[in-house]
């Protein structure tokens, strides 16, 4: 997880690309969980195939898809916000 912004926001991706077991809170976990996959091919393959997945079915990857739940987002945003200053 980290104190530095770019630490943050990987453990932000990988939980929102559905890899949270990837996120690690220190340097020595990081490194358990790198010579844990090291010595298990069959998990680490089975990541990697999770990953490929998720990067072809989210909005993080996908600028087209991102860019229409962006707009969804900001006009759910611009409805409430009408919602609540019209009389």
């Amino acid at each position: 997880m980290g104190d530095v912004f770019a630490s943050r926001v990987c453990a932000s991706l990988l939980i929102h690309l559905g890899l949270p077991e990837l996120v690690t809170e220190s340097v020595g976990d990081y490194e358990r969980l790198a010579v844990e996959l090291a010595h298990s091919p069959e998990r680490l393959s089975a990541l990697r195939r999770q990953l490929i997945t998720a990067t072809q079915s989210t909005p993080v990857y996908n600028s087209s898809m991102f860019t229409k739940a962006f707009e969804a987002s900001l006009a759910h945003i611009a409805a409430r916000r009408l919602s609540v200053t019209t009389p």
